[in-house]
């Protein structure tokens, strides 16, 4: 018999420093859970308020702020902004940051919100799914990486949505060696036409480790957020497939 999951408060994560919990839309039953991360150098406000504008049923959404805020000297603005990375590095040939210092810190911190979300609101694996951009896309595929070949493995999550970001450097050592060790959470894998990080290698990379892979090619010069319909309709495709239905079912039912 397992209960219906609760919504989350901010009260159940203590050692986390900013996240913003968007309620479901409605009176809808809550079945489902949406971590959103953002990219190199922001926030998790614009998160937030994509998880508001996605309204998706039955699904709260919660956006995580990175951990380690980016020297301003380094961004020249005054606003905060913030990354995933163990390590600021910069790279050697152009000076550039390297968006992938290690994501140690930051799956841990993940881990522990999947922990809280699963002990102290009832939600399972399969409730919980992941909108990652750029360097967030990088951290939750790690972190479903490490949860599905950890000590205690599971089955799965109910999927992620990766913008413009491949697996992290540690991951890569990692091969399957049957089809049967992939893992098994369901990914959907977003990039543009030109100038993306989704390269045919990233592609090919993930495909070799997902066992539920789809990739969109986006009509359009680098990795940004989809900016209209017929780039957003993937995702929402993605979403109502993966997002469980309860319409109909009383409030105070249970699974047997």
């Amino acid at each position: 018999m397992t209960l219906r999951p609760r919504l989350p408060e901010k009260s159940d994560f203590p050692s986390i420093n900013r996240l913003s919990i968007v309620p479901p839309p409605g009176n809808s039953a809550l079945t489902s859970v949406l971590l959103l991360l953002h990219g190199f150098g922001d926030t998790e406000v614009p998160f937030m308020k994509l998880a508001r504008s996605l309204s998706l049923p039955a699904t709260v959404g919660i956006a995580i702020r990175a951990p380690s805020l980016i020297p301003p000297l380094l961004t020249g603005l005054e606003a905060p902004a913030f990354h995933w990375s163990d390590d600021l590095l910069f790279n050697e040939h152009n000076f550039n940051m390297d968006s992938d210092g290690g994501f140690s810190r930051a799956i841990s911190s993940l881990e522990e919100i999947v922990l809280n979300l699963q002990h102290r609101c009832g939600f399972e694996e399969r409730d919980i799914l992941i909108l990652g951009f750029g360097q967030g896309a990088s951290v939750g595929l790690g972190f479903i990486a490490k949860m599905e070949r950890g000590e205690k493995p599971i089955s799965g999550f109910g999927g992620i949505v990766a913008i413009g970001g491949g697996l992290p450097k540690e991951t890569l050592c990692w091969i399957p060696d049957t089809p049967s060790a992939k893992l098994k959470t369901p990914l959907l894998i977003c990039g543009g036409n030109s100038k993306t990080n989704v390269t045919q290698v990233v592609i090919s990379t993930l495909k070799a480790r997902f066992a539920d892979m789809r990739y969109v090619k986006w009509e359009k010069k680098g990795d940004e957020m989809p900016k209209n319909r017929q780039e957003m309709l993937p995702i929402m495709e993605f979403f109502a497939r993966r997002i469980r239905s309860r319409a109909g079912v009383p409030h105070d039912a249970v699974e047997i």
